[in-house]
């Protein structure tokens, strides 16, 4: 690395914020439930998990399809962290990200899920996307001890416990998408 250039020590700075944006945004977009963008971070093709390769397309419908529980996700949180990413050469990179989930069923009831993804980059159109389906490797999955639909309404800053008020205005608790 001494001996590259400023600009190249650049590129590979930005390459890294820029793929390092890829799994907050999976976040955002999953919170939102919002597969089309979820899919738009994809490369096209891509290697879905079945080893085939496909389209975006194919990848909503697996998002569609297998991403939820039986019943669909009303709500769903995801914190990302500890992402580590190393360039393998100038158009690809490999990844870990560790997650933690917290969704809500379509029947209400909800759980949390400790994650790790092991994630393969390509930067394509001018962008870094996925470059296939991230293997989601699951630590545990288990319902809370307090179900947070349970609890009576926080009415912050009142109190700090208790059910809040976010997503505002929105009944089926689906929040914002970007």
């Amino acid at each position: 690395m001494s001996g590259d250039t400023v600009e190249a020590r650049v590129a590979r700075l930005e390459a890294l914020a820029e793929i390092r944006t890829l799994p907050v945004r999976y976040a955002h977009h999953y919170a939102g439930l919002d597969m089309d963008a979820l899919a738009g971070l994809y490369a096209d093709p891509l290697t879905l998990r079945t080893g085939e390769v496909s389209g975006r397309e194919a990848l909503r419908t697996s998002f569609e399809r297998s991403g939820t529980p039986p019943d669909g996700v009303r709500m769903a949180v995801l914190h990302t962290g500890n992402h580590i990413v190393r360039l393998t050469d100038d158009g690809r990179a490999v990844g870990s990200v560790y997650c933690r989930a917290e969704v809500q069923r379509g029947d209400g009831s909800f759980f949390h899920q400790a994650i790790h993804y092991g994630d393969h980059y390509c930067h394509q159109d001018g962008a870094w996307r996925f470059e296939r389906q991230r293997d989601h490797e699951l630590f545990y999955g288990a319902p809370p001890a307090t179900p947070p639909n349970n609890l009576p309404p926080a009415n912050w800053p009142e109190r700090d416990t208790g059910r809040g008020t976010f997503p505002p205005g929105v009944p089926d608790g689906r929040g914002p998408a970007e």
